[in-house]
């Protein structure tokens, strides 16, 4: 009988163990499986910032644009600053103002911030189509029914010319044509504009154990259904985030130098200038964004 019971004793030991080692190696596969993702997601998106078809920042032009306004302070000024399409905030510990601080609910303390801003290659229409309703051949319409809720469009010329419109607006469709006029073969692009500002948010859930606080990885970005600044969950499981820059200063295609974070660029190295900064979480997530990015663009280690 003692011996039956030690024998027993000895197997729910075993069955306990293993359970509590197959749980620690689900949570880390989790947590792996979520930096991943977050890094190809995070990654993506960098490579398509700053992206106005080589236009010069100076060269482009805002017309009559939606309103995306979100809340707090991330108003269309904010929104469409193409001056500003990577843009880093360093993280803080208490309440901050303005963008994007006020605009961002149940933010974990000291993870930075990242903005993004550009045309959106992944959402294009030509210029046949433009401002029409979807069409045979199209993807999605070139209006108000285009995805990500894009009523607002960027129309550029190669290295020339950029146009920030709404494409719902008849007056404001003419404008932007009639200020780049001309077709693919004059090398005028349509694509929607799109922001993304990554940041980190603690999230509470009611389960089945009771209720939970889950730290998760969101983008401030424009809204399906109702074209305004919303913030959308990406990945859970993202407890803590932090960038380096590396700054281009000889246009080699390679970070000549890592420099700090900033609220705005500083005089030295102004955004018209055509240079631009590189974020990446670690070294391993630098590495990923190295391998898959374009020639001109290098993320630093």
């Amino acid at each position: 009988m003692t011996l039956g019971l030690v024998i027993v004793a000895g197997v729910v030991s075993v069955f306990a163990n293993s359970k509590q080692g197959y749980r620690a190696q689900e949570s880390s596969g989790r947590i792996q499986e979520s930096a991943r993702y977050a890094l190809d997601y995070i990654g993506h998106a960098i490579r398509q910032s700053d992206m106005w078809v080589g236009v010069p920042l100076n060269n482009i032009t805002t017309g009559t644009l939606a309103t995306a306004s979100g809340s707090g302070s991330c108003d269309n000024t904010w929104i469409f600053d193409v001056t500003n399409g990577v843009h880093g905030y360093a993280g803080i510990t208490g309440t901050g103002t303005g963008a994007p601080w006020d605009c961002i609910s149940n933010y974990i303390a000291s993870s930075d911030v990242l903005a993004l801003r550009y045309a959106n290659p992944d959402a294009w229409c030509s210029n046949a189509k433009l401002g029409s309703a979807k069409a045979t051949g199209m993807p999605y319409g070139c209006n108000s029914a285009a995805p990500y809720g894009g009523k607002n469009w960027y129309r550029g010329q190669v290295n020339r010319l950029g146009y920030l419109f709404d494409i719902t607006s008849t007056s404001a469709l003419s404008a932007a044509q009639t200020a780049i006029s001309g077709s693919e073969t004059s090398g005028i692009l349509n694509y929607q504009f799109a922001i993304q500002t990554f940041h980190l948010e603690s999230t509470s859930y009611t389960g089945s154990s009771g209720s939970n606080t889950v730290p998760q990885l969101y983008s401030l970005q424009i809204d399906t259904s109702t074209g305004l600044l919303t913030s959308e969950p990406v990945v859970d499981g993202v407890e803590m985030m932090k960038f380096e820059y590396g700054l281009d200063s000889g246009s080699t295609g390679s970070p000549s130098y890592q420099v700090g974070l900033w609220t705005t660029p500083p005089p030295s190295h102004p955004a018209t200038a055509g240079r631009r900064c590189w974020r990446c979480a670690s070294t391993s997530s630098c590495a990923a964004i190295r391998s898959t990015t374009s020639p001109t663009r290098r993320a630093t280690t």
